[in-house]
């Protein structure tokens, strides 16, 4: 990961991003890369590389708040309780 990315990991996490966090974030969006290509290989192609990447991440992103906000939805109804 960049520099620059990791700096602007750090200010929204308020945190240096530990390196399993980096290596968590780089899987999440080389993961939507592909899931993207996929998806519409002729417009994935027409992108830049920085493109990609800017896309991916917002991908990447929305994925990991949806999964998030369903983890934070199901966890009063834990079998342990909340």
């Amino acid at each position: 990961m960049k520099a620059a990315c990791k700096s602007r990991v750090e200010a929204v996490q308020g945190y240096a991003p530990t390196s399993g966090e980096i290596a968590i974030i780089e899987s999440e969006i080389t993961q939507s890369m592909n899931a993207l290509q996929r998806q519409s290989p002729v417009s994935w192609r027409a992108l830049s590389y920085s493109q990609r990447v800017s896309v991916a991440s917002a991908h990447a992103a929305d994925r990991v708040l949806r999964d998030a906000q369903m983890n934070t939805k199901l966890e009063p109804n834990s079998p342990l309780g909340a």
